[in-house]
């Protein structure tokens, strides 16, 4: 899955160390010769995946299976892998 598919959530997964933290993760393959477009793409990915956050990310895939979680995370960190260079306009975003 990439950036392009804005509805889904990609990657997740927890630590579960002591921090217990919750990391998504994104793929943004595209180019930026249509910026407005490609900012519109990562906007709307970023609010599913706060969409997601916000409904307590009520379950997460670990080893190929659904775990159910009944806990809030309150820690979490959302990455997004670039596979191109960006332009100077996004280091603002």
């Amino acid at each position: 899955m990439t950036i392009c598919e804005t509805g889904n959530v990609d990657f997740c997964w927890r630590d579960k160390t002591k921090t217990d933290k919750l990391f998504l993760a994104f793929i943004d393959h595209l180019d930026w010769e249509n910026e407005d477009k490609h900012l519109k793409l990562l906007q709307d990915k970023l609010n599913t995946y706060l969409s997601y956050l916000d409904n307590d990310a009520s379950y997460i895939e670990e080893n190929n299976r659904k775990i159910f979680i009944k806990q809030s995370f309150h820690k979490f960190e959302i990455r997004i892998i670039f596979e191109k260079n960006l332009p100077s306009v996004v280091s603002v975003f």
